[in-house]
This record gives C-alpha cells, structure tokens and sequence, in this order.
C-alpha cells in the first residue's frame, strides 16, 4: 500500500493562536466566495519535502534520513508577510492561495535543511518526484480557483512574528472532499 507523504516543520500553540486572529479578520473579506477552502487549523505547517506517494516499506529509509539531521537547539522561524500566493512569471497576475510567507532567513535555512533531507533520502534510496527549485517558506492559509489579483480585496501585511521550530514531522495525507487530513507518522527534535 502507498502512503501520501511530506515533511514538515510543526507550528506551536502561541502561533496558532495569532493565526486565527488573524485568519478571523480576513474571513469575512471573502463570504460570497464559493470556491474558496480554508486549511484547517491542525493542518498548518511549513512543508519541507513533499514525497508524494511512497510504499510502506519506504517509511523506515524515510525515518532514517530525517533522524540524520542535527540542529542544536532548533532555529528560528520567522514569518515576513500575509500575501496571495503564488507569485512569479510563470503565474502572471493570478493568484490561487493564502499564504503567511517566511522571511529570506528563514527559507534560507529551511532550504538548506530540504537538501540535506533530500540528499539523505537519496543515499537511502528513496524515490519521490524532486523539486529542484528555489526553496520558498510558506504555510497556507488558504486555497481558492485562479483569480487576478485585482479582483482579490487587500490583505497583505507584514509580519512581526517568529518561534524556535524543534523538529521536523513526516506526515501522511488523506485527501477528502472537504479538505486534506493530516496524521502524523514520526518527529524528529534537532
């Protein structure tokens, strides 16, 4: 059997809370909306690797690969912006998500841990579609059909928020009609 799997780093409670504040403010912005899904609460994390669907005896090489990264203490996480995502050329002027955005810094590291996750689980030997690209920190909020940004209402500002992350979590996804579901499968503490 196949597992839907990614790697994520976990937000912490006093986090959350500042979310819902926040994602209680701009929720009325979009009522009349009929396409837009909002990420439940327990769902919110920063995706570090998304493996796609992995068989279960890849699990263990997985386990493996994340128990091999070593960060004393933990490191700081902090978020920059509430923006519509995603941006970029490729994307002209349609947005299709919600996002709390990390800072430069704090992709940096993030980036570097993704690497260093993924060249483990390639000396493991395990196989999942690998995105090469630039790493980008973001949590979603949430998700709703292409729109131009111009008939979106105002939302972006910055941010002043940050926590210690202490780990890393594999995580499996069910994916329902009504939203993802998450289970947590392992954590790692750095």
């Amino acid at each position: 059997m196949n597992l839907r799997l990614f790697i994520a780093v976990a937000v912490p409670e006093e986090i959350r809370f500042k979310i819902r504040e926040m994602v209680d403010l701009i929720r009325p912005l979009f009522r009349g909306r009929g396409d837009i899904r909002w990420v439940a609460e327990e769902n919110w994390h920063f995706t570090v690797s998304f493996l796609g669907s992995e068989p279960e005896s890849a699990v263990p090489l997985i386990k493996a690969a994340m128990a091999e990264i070593v960060r004393p203490g933990g490191f700081r996480i902090d978020f920059d912006r509430l923006v519509y995502g995603p941006f970029g050329q490729r994307f002209n002027d349609v947005r299709r998500t919600i996002w709390l955005t990390g800072t430069v810094e704090t992709s940096g590291w993030l980036g570097k841990i993704k690497q260093f996750l993924d060249d483990n689980l390639k000396n493991k030997g395990v196989r999942w579609q690998e995105h090469r690209g630039v790493y980008f920190s973001h949590l979603t909020l949430a998700r709703f059909g292409g729109t131009s940004l111009g008939n979106l209402p105002p939302i972006e500002q910055k941010l002043d928020w940050h926590y210690e992350a202490q780990g890393l979590d594999l995580v499996e996804s069910h994916l329902r009609p009504a939203g993802a579901v998450y289970d947590k499968l392992f954590g790692v503490d750095f």
